[in-house]
């Protein structure tokens, strides 16, 4: 058990780099999570396996991590929802596949996942509730 000063610069850092150790979980269990749901258009499976990933470029200077899909005609799959999306291998394949994270039923799953993570790491490196 730590016995720091909540003001002392050693349980900041610990605290700052518990946070960033959470947020980068709760955003690999939201990618898991999306892979999972069957939300996304699946031919080959190059866009949902090779080219969505997650960003974590900002994760240390800005607390940001995003969940992205480079592939180059995902834009134009993501906004047009009149396509005949294949539905062969995901049941809910079609546009707006980040949109339940966003401001739908699945946004809970990152904020759960990251305060469930970070009481486990905080756990984990000696901090009690």
């Amino acid at each position: 058990m730590y016995k720091l000063s909540p003001f002392s610069e050693r349980c900041r850092e610990l605290l700052r780099e518990s946070q960033y150790e959470a947020l980068d979980m709760a955003a690999r269990a939201a990618l898991w999570d999306l892979v999972d749901s069957g939300t996304m258009p699946y031919r080959t499976g190059w866009m949902q396996w090779d080219t969505t990933y997650q960003d974590n470029s900002d994760l240390r200077g800005l607390g940001v991590t995003r969940l992205c899909t480079s592939a180059e005609y995902a834009y134009e799959m993501y906004t047009h929802p009149e396509y005949g999306f294949n539905r062969d291998h995901n049941a809910y394949a079609g546009a707006y596949w980040f949109a339940p994270y966003v401001y739908g039923p699945k946004l809970s799953v990152i904020g759960d996942t990251y305060g469930e993570t970070l009481r486990r790491v905080l756990e984990r490196k000696g901090f009690e509730q």
